[in-house]
């Protein structure tokens, strides 16, 4: 890798006009499913407020808070908490900034107060920083959800910075803004300010170049392994929606329970939703106009890395874009033809045809050997196959596997 960065897609970011707003939703119900090593607090017809907690985590997890006021009813197997709407949205009594300005807290009193308000951050793996990495590039190149936060709540997103670099004990900031997304960086620039503690730096538009190894090979032209976490070496990477989340958790006293959502028909006009946890996608669907009765299909996260759903399928904090199709057939896979599209797109310069095709021969040893641990899951080669084969499928399952058996290659 490097700050030319290898491979990738270049297509076209469908950002929103600065003054085009998201649109909120109100469901008529949000359903959360209850993970394991969490404990309810409320019982079923309690009535909960907006940011009320519903259960707590035993294992230093975030609990699960309620997007919305409204009467809760409880399910089993698997556990589910559903809150009917009430349409108040009442906030909780909880929903209070922080008693003491944040400088009198301790970095860890701040993750145990995050916690509380839904919120976990990644841990700090490196006791001596060099720079706090911002991504505010979009996840998918159906996406533009991060554009959206990034115009109407720049403040949040600066504010939350300044508490992160705090809370991971380094002196400076970047927010990697792609190319194509310039209008974001001047939203950033225009309220940042003096001081020179945070700065935003334009990197290549080409997907994926929100993988945090890949904006650290653009900003800085050093080459990570992409099987080691890059805080252990000193970059923490965070994305701007969590600087956002974490500066209205202890700031305002936000819990977060919401987040913006993109949702298209395949390469049309998009709309962004500010959409809480648990709402079923057949809300969205509705919201965005598609015709009554005629059938569709979705994907959750995207075209490129996203997964087929349907209208049942929930909402949670890593649904950033939902892409709807008018049919639900796929393409029947071919054979490879050797084209060598997917070496060439790939960004860590892998052979995913080869390795794809080790990996269904169950030739782990040859797999191996072509370091499938260090697939960062982007998914540019299933967009570029013309055999239309899941790659990337049979990449990700070498890597896993290989993980663990320990492989690193560090």
């Amino acid at each position: 890798m490097s700050n030319t960065f290898i491979g990738g897609i270049r297509l076209p970011y469908m950002n929103p006009a600065p003054d085009i707003p998201s649109e909120p939703i109100s469901p008529a119900q949000i359903r959360l499913t209850v993970p394991e090593g969490f404990r309810l607090v409320v019982g079923a017809g309690a009535q909960v407020s907006v940011g009320e907690t519903l259960a707590v985590s035993e294992n230093g997890l975030p609990d699960l808070l309620s997007g919305i006021s409204g009467t809760v009813t409880l399910s089993d197997s698997p556990a589910v908490v559903t809150v009917l709407n009430d349409g108040r949205n009442t906030p909780s009594a909880a929903c209070a900034p922080l008693e003491k300005g944040i400088d009198l807290y301790d970095g860890e009193e701040l993750r145990e107060a995050l916690l509380k308000r839904g919120l976990a951050l990644p841990p700090a793996e490196n006791k001596s920083p060099l720079c706090l990495i911002v991504d505010c590039c979009e996840h998918d190149s159906f996406s533009s959800a991060a554009a959206r936060l990034i115009f109407e709540k720049t403040e949040a997103v600066l504010g939350g910075i300044r508490i992160l670099l705090k809370l991971f004990g380094v002196g400076k900031a970047i927010c990697a803004v792609p190319k194509p997304m310039y209008e974001c960086a001047n939203a950033l620039c225009a309220q940042l300010g003096s001081g020179g503690m945070i700065r935003t730096k334009l990197v290549s538009g080409k997907y994926p170049q929100h993988e945090p190894h890949m904006l650290i090979s653009a900003l800085f032209n050093i080459e990570l392994n992409p099987a080691v976490t890059p805080g252990r070496v000193g970059y923490p990477t965070v994305t701007a929606e969590t600087c956002a989340a974490v500066y209205e958790a202890l700031a305002l006293g936000i819990p977060y329970t919401t987040a913006y959502i993109t949702v298209s028909e395949q390469t049309l006009v998009s709309k962004n939703y500010y959409v809480p946890f648990g709402t079923a996608l057949s809300e969205l669907v509705s919201a965005f106009g598609w015709p009554e009765g005629e059938e569709y299909g979705l994907r959750v996260g995207g075209g490129m890395t996203g997964r087929s759903a349907d209208g049942s399928f929930r909402t949670a904090p890593d649904t950033f874009a939902v892409v709807l199709t008018a049919e639900k057939k796929k393409s029947v896979p071919r054979a490879c033809i050797s084209c060598g599209r997917c070496r060439a797109v790939c960004p860590v310069r892998l052979l995913p045809s080869l390795i794809a095709e080790y990996a269904a021969e169950e030739n782990h040893r040859l797999a191996g050997a072509l370091h499938a641990e260090t697939c960062i899951g982007c998914g540019c080669c299933n967009a570029v196959c013309p055999a239309g084969i899941d790659l990337k499928a049979g990449v990700w399952s070498e890597k896993l596997r290989l993980l663990e058996e320990g492989a690193s290659h560090e």
